[in-house]
C-alpha cells in the first residue's frame, strides 16, 4: 500500500496499491473483502460524506473520475484533459471538484483554475486561466472560493480569490 485515506465517517478505507496503480476500498473492520474501484490511478480524495471517491486517472488522457465508495456503480467521468489534472481540492459542501491543468498551444501553455459539480450535472467551468504558475489552491470553509497563488519565472508570488460557481473574475488580493 502505498497511500490511504480513512472516510469521514470511518466505514470505509481507500487505498491504493502503488503510486500510478489499482484503487481499492475495504470496509475499515475487514468484514468484506476490497473491491477495485479503479486500475489505473495517479492520485484521489474522499468526498466530505464519504460516499464517493474522487480520482485522476493515469495515462494520456487524464481523466477525473466519481465513484461510489464501495464499487456499487460506475464511474462517472468529470472532466478529460490532454494535459496534468493536479492540485485538487473539494468543497466542504461536497458538491464540487477545483483543480489545476494546463493547456497548451504549441509552446504557449496556460494554467486554468477549473470547478467540477461532482454529480457530473454540468461541464466543466474554468474559473481562471493565467499563464503564470498556479500553486497553493485552497477552498474556503464555506465552500464559495477558491484562493491560489500565482508566480512568473523570478517574480514574487501573487495572490488570487475566484467564486467556485463561477460568477465572477478573479481578484489579485495583494498590493
Amino acid at each position: 500500500v502505498s497511500r490511504y485515506q480513512v472516510g469521514a465517517d470511518g466505514a470505509r478505507v481507500v487505498f491504493s496499491t502503488n503510486s500510478r496503480g489499482p484503487l481499492h476500498s475495504a470496509p475499515v473492520d475487514g468484514s468484506a473483502p476490497s473491491v477495485l474501484l479503479a486500475s489505473s490511478v495517479s492520485d484521489f480524495w474522499i468526498t466530505p460524506d464519504a460516499s464517493s471517491v474522487v480520482y485522476l486517472t493515469w495515462g494520456a488522457p487524464d481523466e477525473l473520475r466519481l465513484v461510489p465508495i464501495d464499487g456499487s456503480g460506475a464511474g462517472l467521468v468529470l472532466d478529460t484533459s490532454d494535459y496534468p489534472l493536479d492540485s485538487l481540492a473539494l468543497s466542504a459542501d461536497g458538491l464540487r471538484a477545483v483543480y489545476v491543468n494546463a493547456v497548451c498551444a504549441g509552446l504557449d501553455c496556460a494554467q486554468r483554475v477549473r470547478s467540477v459539480l461532482l454529480d457530473g450535472s454540468a461541464a466543466p467551468l474554468t474559473l481562471a486561466s493565467t499563464p503564470l504558475m498556479v500553486s497553493g489552491l485552497t477552498l474556503t470553509a464555506d465552500s464559495s472560493r477558491a484562493l491560489y497563488l500565482t508566480q512568473g519565472s523570478w517574480e514574487p508570488f501573487s495572490l488570487h480569490s475566484v467564486p467556485l460557481d463561477g460568477s465572477a473574475a478573479a481578484v489579485d488580493l495583494d498590493p
